[in-house]
Parts: structure tokens; sequence; C-alpha cells
């Protein structure tokens, strides 16, 4: 199950609770799976990096890169980041200004919260592992394909209550040097372009065709890029407004005033995610949203050792700040 399966299911919760079942959201019952559809399409168009599917030797060099990576570096670390709201306004701000100064044409540029927050947290990530400048780095989003699947018919709308995973991957292809080098703007514009490209109903199709078609010849899930690329992948919470979850109804008294905290009563000041896994999930993680004060939290995995680049880097920006 997603987060947004998740959303549905405290939006469900809280409603009972205040008594209020009439809210409870539609349930998609498990005798139907709305997904299985759209295999059974003929995509209109071909995937947009159809062209760039790893098969053969390509896709062996890329698993034994990256089972060597394991196997060299055994230890990671699985940590929360904290990114105060000042600092991510005052990023998005100045990409905006830079997007509008480049813009040439009617439509004016735009770049959200999320694309500013993946493109730095990106950049950092790379100071600390220190690729080469012309490594291939494939920077992997996701979305959520609720509301398409409702265009297609296939649920009675995208506020229903789909209780599974959908969600599918946006890729973006930039170059260390790119990343590195370019000012910010430059990144985030690049995540929301791809973003805008593959979030659509030909996309979508196109994406589940090839999918299909390479776990049934090959043997192993479609990955696209070059053999020598490095992945960074991060999923993006903050559409499931788990901070925004009202549980206000079960509460039988207030602890912190709430003149003295941002988050109203009954909602999280704080969200903790865990689990159990058995596979490594280096340079991946979630941005698990944004708190009552627009703070932003994030939670990600990296090599153990490369941990004390991204501190020494934050604690960089915290100083700058003071000064």
């Amino acid at each position: 199950m997603d987060t947004m399966g998740l959303h549905s299911i405290f939006q469900g919760w809280s409603a009972v609770l205040r008594g209020q079942e009439d809210e409870v959201p539609i349930l998609i019952g498990f005798n139907h799976d709305p997904l299985a559809g759209l295999s059974e399409t003929k995509p209109s168009q071909p995937y947009i990096f159809a062209e760039k599917l790893l098969l053969g030797v390509s896709w062996l060099i890329f698993a034994f890169h990256y089972l060597f990576e394991l196997f060299w570096y055994r230890k990671e670390e699985e940590r929360v980041i904290f990114l105060p709201a000042h600092y991510l306004q005052r990023m998005r701000d100045t990409a905006m200004g830079e997007l509008a100064l480049q813009n040439t044409g009617d439509k004016k540029p735009f770049v959200s919260e999320s694309d500013v927050l993946f493109a730095w947290w990106t950049r950092i990530v790379l100071r600390a592992l220190e690729p080469a400048p012309s490594r291939t780095i494939m920077i992997r989003n996701v979305f959520d394909c609720r509301s398409i699947l409702a265009e297609l018919g296939h649920i009675p709308s995208a506020g229903a209550a789909l209780i599974t995973n959908a969600f599918f991957a946006t890729l973006t292809f930039l170059s260390t040097r790119q990343i590195l080098e370019e000012p910010l703007s430059f990144v985030a514009s690049g995540i929301r372009k791809s973003l805008d490209q593959q979030r659509n109903m030909e996309q979508l199709q196109a994406n589940v065709a090839i999918q299909k078609a390479t776990l049934d010849n090959a043997g192993h899930p479609a990955l696209f890029g070059d053999s020598g690329m490095l992945m960074i992948v991060c999923s993006n919470w903050c559409k499931s407004r788990l901070f925004q979850a009202d549980f206000s109804a079960a509460v039988l008294s207030s602890g912190i005033p709430l003149s003295q905290r941002a988050n109203q009563l009954g909602r999280s000041s704080y969200v903790n995610v865990t689990g159990t896994k058995t596979y490594a999930t280096r340079n991946t993680g979630v941005v698990i949203g944004k708190d009552a004060a627009d703070n932003w939290w994030l939670l990600y995995t990296l090599r153990a050792e490369r941990w004390a680049s991204v501190e020494q880097q934050l604690r960089s920006m915290s100083e700058k700040d003071v000064n």
C-alpha cells in the first residue's frame, strides 16, 4: 500500500471518530484491480525513454556495478533530515527568479517546492558520493496515478479509496556536472519537465506496456538509462498529508497549549517512518511531508560513511544563515 492509500484509511478513520460515516471514502474492492486494465490497451505512443532500455550485457553491467557497491561498502544508514521552511522558500524564490529571467515565451515558468527540494537534496547526495563529473545520474521521482485511472474510467474518482500501490516513476537524466555546476533552477525545472512529460495517460500506458514486455521476455523489470549510471531515488509523500491527519475527535485532553505550538489539536507535530526490510535501500528515500510550521522532513538511506559529508553541508548552510 502506498501513502495515498494510507491517506484514504486515515480519512475514513477520522470520519468515523467524528461520527460522520457518510464522509468515509468509497472503497475500491479487492475483487477488482483497476491497474490490471492498463496493460490491456495498446499504447498510442512509445515510452519516452524506450531507446534507453537496458537489456542483455548493458543490464548485467549495471547490475554488477550495483551489487559491487553493496558488497564493497556494506554499511548503510537511514537518517531523518529536517529542513526549516525559510531555507526552501528562499531556494524556490531564487529558482523562480532565475527561470523568469530565462523565459522567452508566453508560458510562465513554474517549479514546485517539491521540485526544488528534490533538486537540492540530489546535490547534497552527489557532493557526498563524489561520482565522476561525466557520470549519468538518474533522478527517479514518483507520481500517484489515481487521477489517470479515474480519467480512464477504471475507478469512480481520484478521491476513491484505492488501497494498493498506485504509483509510477518519472525519470530525469542529467550528468553529475550538470547537477553540481548548473543553477539549482536548471535541475528543478528538469524534474518538473519530466513530470509534465510522463505523468499522463499516454505515457503511463506506454510505461506499463514496456514494463510488462520486458518482464515477460527478459525476466527482469525494465530499467532505463546507461550501464554506468547512478540512481538517486526519492518518493514524495506530501500529497498524502500525513501531518494533516485529523484525530482531534479522539483527544481527551490537550497537552501543550495550542498557543505554544504550530500543530492543531489532534494533528501530528512529527511523523516517524519505520519498518522491516531485507534488502538494501541505498540512495533511496522519501519526503515525509511538510509540518504545520511548513518545515520539511525527509528520510534517506546512504552509505554510512557518507553521512559525515552530508552533515557538514547542512552545518555550513546553517552557519551561513546565522552570519
